[in-house]
């Protein structure tokens, strides 16, 4: 069955239970609300990939990421790189069981949701700086500047590079004081 098909006949009349309305329907995208949820359903199909983004009505909207899902709500739901079939099956599960609090609105489920985001952007965004320092700290190491070296280092911490960085910063410091 298709992906739009699984989601009328299988999801949609479970959200209704849950007070939700479908709102629009575009070829493998929806968009349901009740009165204090909007929820976004859809598969990219360049990508392969399903898409859950859920939030209160008119206040945030946020992914509902696999991980988001495995670390605040059930360990055992999956639904990043599976079949259509095994994404609704598995929305299904987490909408009737430890998610329902999700999908009635409760408070308390999207601020632990949000806070999972906005913890995982941050670290994410740390990671993308990290990188770039680290790239800069190879670029100045190759071209000898041990100064800029030791301070691009000191901005993320030397227990934050691989080993051999701190051998390149033993050097660094030894040649400074010089």
């Amino acid at each position: 069955m298709d992906f739009d098909a699984l989601i009328i006949q299988r999801v949609e009349p479970i959200l209704r239970s849950y007070g939700f309305k479908l709102l629009s329907h575009d070829s493998c995208f929806f968009k349901f609300q009740s009165n204090a949820v909007e929820l976004f359903i859809s598969f990219d199909i360049r990508e392969n990939s399903h898409f859950v983004q859920i939030g209160r009505q008119g206040v945030f909207t946020c992914p509902l990421y696999e991980q988001a899902i495995r670390e605040l709500f059930d360990p055992n739901i999956q639904l990043e790189s599976t079949s259509h079939d095994q994404f609704v099956s598995n929305l299904i599960l987490f909408m009737q069981n430890k998610g329902a609090g999700l999908f009635k609105g409760s408070p308390g489920d999207f601020e632990k949701l949000k806070l999972w985001v906005k913890k995982d952007s941050k670290e994410y965004t740390r990671r993308i700086l990290q990188s770039q320092l680290k790239a800069a700290a190879d670029k100045v190491w190759q071209d000898e500047d041990y100064k800029k070296f030791i301070e691009l280092v000191d901005q993320i911490g030397l227990d934050e590079f691989p080993r051999s960085y701190s051998k390149k910063y033993e050097i660094a410091t030894r040649k400074l004081s010089k």
